[in-house]
């Protein structure tokens, strides 16, 4: 097919959509027909000339369910262009000191955006920074989740957000939310919060072929597993009462800036680092 017959697919989201446009890049069998392109809003909230040209003429582009994505879909995406929907897979019950509820860390924020040693900051952490100084009491208290007015809830926030992802399939048509419940419990499918393991990442490209019409052989999940070099831990407290048998307490996590940890490890050198 010559270039003017090659059909422009673009992904507009977070870094999803990078990852998207990355994995389908790959595969030999669309090239002579598609090309894929990222807006990763979170890296470039204005797109270039270059890219809004490609986002004018485009095949079909996919918005994610984000509201930068929504938003850039009412202000920027001309009419006579394809538009098809994808979701944000999240899963915030594993990892539920994130600062949505406990509030930001802003020492790990400073050190993430310097590519520091902390990368995902912990609102509990941030909390027990100033309420307990010592850091081996820092320590016992966040492995005891020995807190006053901690929620330990966990289980009925997993409800929650089961009855989200059961909305997700409605709104989108599909079944990955429905995956997600049924297998997150017995396999990783997430790496923290929104980055999804190669076994989800593969769903979600089925899904995306779907609404192109398409079929292509898609790569082995271990090929997708973009953020399988920053696995976060998961606390064993949550990991047992949600029942979660790939996160076992001494398991071993693949967090690149600390290289192989256990949550142990791994939350140590966090109190450590931040102090």
């Amino acid at each position: 097919m010559s270039a003017s017959q090659i059909k422009n697919i673009v992904f507009v989201g977070n870094c999803n959509a990078t990852d998207l446009v990355s994995f389908f890049s790959q595969i030999t069998s669309l090239k002579d027909d598609f090309e894929f392109h990222p807006l990763a809003l979170h890296i470039t909230p204005t797109p270039s000339p270059d890219v809004q040209a490609i986002v004018d003429s485009a095949h079909a582009v996919f918005i994610q369910g984000i509201a930068e994505a929504e938003r850039y879909e009412r202000e920027s995406v001309p009419p006579g262009v394809a538009r098809l929907g994808y979701p944000n897979l999240l899963r915030r019950a594993f990892w539920p000191f994130d600062g949505l509820i406990y509030g930001r860390d802003r020492l790990a924020e400073a050190d993430a955006a310097q590519g520091g040693l902390v990368r995902f900051p912990d609102g509990l952490l941030a909390r027990l920074r100033d309420d307990v100084p010592d850091p081996e009491a820092r320590f016992a208290a966040y492995r005891d989740l020995a807190v006053p007015g901690l929620v330990k809830s966990f289980a009925r926030f997993l409800e929650m957000e089961n009855e989200t992802l059961g909305a997700l399939d409605a709104t989108y048509r599909c079944d990955l939310g429905a995956f997600i419940r049924d297998n997150d419990r017995t396999r990783q499918l997430f790496h923290w919060l929104g980055h999804p393991s190669g076994i989800l990442y593969r769903e979600l490209m089925a899904y995306c072929c779907g609404k192109l019409g398409i079929a292509p052989e898609l790569p082995d999940p271990s090929a997708l597993d973009a953020w399988g070099t920053m696995q976060v831990p998961v606390h064993p407290a949550v990991a047992e009462q949600l029942g979660l048998e790939w996160a076992q307490p001494g398991r071993t996590y693949h967090y690149a800036p600390m290289g192989q940890v256990t949550w142990e490890a791994f939350t140590r050198a966090y109190i450590r680092h931040l102090g």
